[in-house]
């Protein structure tokens, strides 16, 4: 039996006579008490998305809980993400910590703004995410699959045993991807330079989430930061001065060059390009690394769905690589995409500030305060998922996504501010694994151990070792 509020959640205030009411909105959310706020912090920390789990299964959908640095109401249910992203997003901004933390690396870039300054900046980038231009990158994706396949045989990895480190193999393959495709560079070189600092980012900004002033004052924390983010920022660097110098190309940093607004006729700044490129780059890269990353963990765990997948491709390929034309003729690869999204969103959870006081499910959302979702919670809700922690990609079908609620599955967030790459990271990840599973077979070594590792984004805790073997389809 659930506690707490009850599992039918509907977006209406409690009638005013009612005499649970605290303040003129609505009743306050249940949660633990003001003294668990420290230990409440450290759970936070240590495992996240398993300590919201708890609040949702103790105390409902709508929960307040106290922290070091003051206190969230956490909303779970699809009915309460749907308002505070989507229906009355106007009333929750981005002043909160989790983006007070990223703006020392992405500066105002497209994630860390908000209000004027965001719609100028999503209505200038808008056009080089339309979705035939989008299209247009299918056969870029696939040949570089290709091409990062061949160096798998190359070095002998292919049919001896030779364990390949696939979490780092994906972001190589997904780096020189959304260079060219974004950029028009090859990144292949940048490989180790990037993937270092993004580690250390997450690392760093995930504690200075709870501890802020670790960024602030002269500690180890800080000096990783400054050391990762000039890292990043030469490169990024790089690639503005060369495509300063050889203008004549069409892709994304050369629109965010020449854009102008149509209102304004006004370009972006030198800065502002800066803060879009670092942060197309990190978006760009780490979430489609570690949703490849987790498909392949989850299909190595069940080797009848490759068998199924690769079913799937000698119907439609009949051995010939994958193009954009056959994604949907390919159903179980975007159903086994959309699973690996489900069980282990990249974006695990992010909060919110209201403007002007609000009402949740019955419940105040006083002025002020700040507001958490969580995509992790919410895809692992028992009301909503059958068998919530099972692998079933079945489970989106459209038969049964029909009756689903629109926000029981948001990996990209929703509403205005959904992510504005989230098709091109779902067109490039289907390619991927079409690519892939449509030659080889990949099989996880028996000694590996994974568990989730829930930062600022949630990748996998260590390196997922796996072996690649040819298949005939």
């Amino acid at each position: 039996m659930q506690k707490g509020n009850s599992p039918m959640f509907h977006m209406t205030s409690t009638p005013v006579g009612d005499a649970r009411l605290s303040g003129k909105g609505g009743r306050r959310p249940p949660g633990p008490a003001w003294h668990t706020f420290a230990q409440n912090t450290r759970r936070l920390m240590q495992d996240g998305p398993g300590f919201l789990l708890e609040m949702r299964e103790r105390y409902g959908d709508v929960v307040r809980v106290p922290i070091l640095l003051g206190s969230f109401t956490a909303v779970f249910h699809p009915d309460g993400v749907r308002h505070l992203l989507q229906e009355n997003h106007l009333n929750y901004g981005r002043d909160v910590p989790d983006y007070h933390v990223l703006r020392p690396v992405l500066g105002n870039g497209l994630v860390t703004s908000d209000g004027k300054l965001w719609r100028r900046q999503r209505r200038l980038m808008q056009p080089a995410f339309h979705r035939q231009r989008l299209l247009a990158l299918a056969d870029l994706m696939t040949t570089t699959t290709l091409e990062r396949m061949a160096q798998w045989e190359t070095a002998g990895f292919l049919g001896t045993g030779r364990p390949l480190a696939l979490t780092q193999e994906m972001t190589a393959l997904t780096l020189r991807i959304v260079g060219k495709a974004l950029f028009g560079i090859d990144l292949s070189a940048e490989v180790a330079r990037i993937g270092q600092a993004l580690t250390t980012l997450n690392h760093v900004l995930s504690e200075a989430l709870y501890q802020p002033w670790l960024l602030f004052l002269p500690t180890p924390h800080r000096h990783r930061l400054n050391v990762a983010r000039c890292a990043l920022s030469t490169v990024v660097e790089q690639m503005i001065g060369a495509r300063r110098s050889i203008p004549d190309h069409d892709d994304l940093l050369a629109l965010l060059l020449q854009a102008q607004d149509e209102e304004t006729g006004e370009g972006m700044t030198d800065e502002q390009v800066r803060d879009e490129v670092m942060t197309l780059l990190l978006t760009g890269l780490e979430p489609i690394a570690n949703t490849l990353s987790w498909t392949f963990f989850l299909l190595s765990k069940h080797p009848e769905m490759q068998g199924h997948l690769r079913k799937e491709y000698q119907e439609v390929l009949k051995g010939r690589p994958p193009t954009v034309e056959d994604l949907t003729q390919l159903p179980l690869t975007r159903m086994v995409i959309e699973e690996a999204l489900r069980l282990y969103p990249s974006s695990w959870g992010f909060s919110r500030r209201a403007h002007e006081e609000d009402t949740i499910g019955g419940y105040r959302i006083p002025r002020g305060s700040f507001v958490l979702v969580s995509a992790y919670v919410t895809h692992h809700h028992p009301a909503l998922w059958e068998r919530p922690d099972a692998f079933d990609p079945e489970r989106f079908s459209a038969e049964r996504s029909a009756t689903r609620p629109r926000f029981a599955f948001f990996p990209f967030g929703g509403g205005p501010h959904q992510c504005i790459g989230n098709q091109f990271a779902l067109i490039e990840a289907q390619l991927i694994l079409a690519t892939i599973l449509s030659h080889y077979h990949v099989q996880l070594l028996s000694a590996t151990v994974v568990a989730p590792d829930p930062l600022l984004t949630l990748r996998p805790r260590e390196e997922i070792w796996v072996t690649v073997n040819s298949t005939q389809i």
